[in-house]
């Protein structure tokens, strides 16, 4: 099957904490009216910075691979400026403020939705447009990871690949390139004794390039 990768936004690509934390639920939900009320400021969003990951997503993008957005914001106008400005505009663009245009009077039924629920909806929407495709999903909410797994889809922790990627490229740094091999060797028998998921083959390009 052809391949199709999707990422979440804020705290897998986006750094935005400083805006979206204090507007979390405690079971790591967002609380959309108190986000759009006072998170979604075009200052505010032109402050978030970039995680690690989002390197691999631009890659994917510019080689022409299927990207896919799935966030549980509300995208405001200078959110899609923030993306595009940043290299993070993939094929489709997945969040709340588009739930009208795809799913008509039942939008405002998903919209109120817990994250988890919210995104199941999104993902069985996928499954029925793009049956040809096997999905990759990169997502920090632990809710949704399991619920995806449960779909079966392949999850991969953010917040865990994240900080692989950051302490990687800190000791590639360090050490220099030529090191980079064994690093890398390093980093996939590290992730095994965490249990990750199977350990992605796209990361050796990541690393090795």
């Amino acid at each position: 099957m052809k391949k199709a990768y999707i990422f979440d936004l804020d705290r897998t690509v986006v750094d935005s904490d400083h805006r979206v934390k204090p507007c979390m639920k405690e079971n790591g939900d967002l609380d959309l009216d108190k986000y759009i009320k006072e998170a979604c400021t075009e200052e505010k969003v032109m402050k978030d910075t970039l995680l690690p990951l989002a390197n691999y997503m631009k890659q994917l993008i510019e080689a022409g691979e299927k990207v896919i957005i799935l966030t549980a914001r509300w995208c405001l106008a200078h959110d899609y400026v923030y993306l595009r400005k940043n290299g993070l505009r993939p094929c489709l663009h997945l969040s709340r403020d588009q739930l009208e245009r795809v799913f008509g009077e039942d939008a405002e039924r998903i919209r109120v939705l817990g994250d988890a629920a919210y995104k199941k909806v999104w993902l069985e929407h996928l499954f029925q447009t793009l049956p040809e495709y096997d999905f990759c999903f990169f997502d920090d909410h632990d809710g949704v990871l399991e619920m995806a797994e449960k779909l079966g889809v392949k999850s991969v922790d953010a917040k865990i690949m994240n900080q692989l990627l950051q302490d990687q490229f800190v000791e590639m740094y360090m050490q220099g390139v030529e090191d980079t091999e064994s690093m890398y060797e390093a980093l996939i028998e590290e992730c095994s004794e965490k249990d990750l998921v199977i350990f992605p083959e796209w990361f050796a390009q990541l690393i090795l390039e």
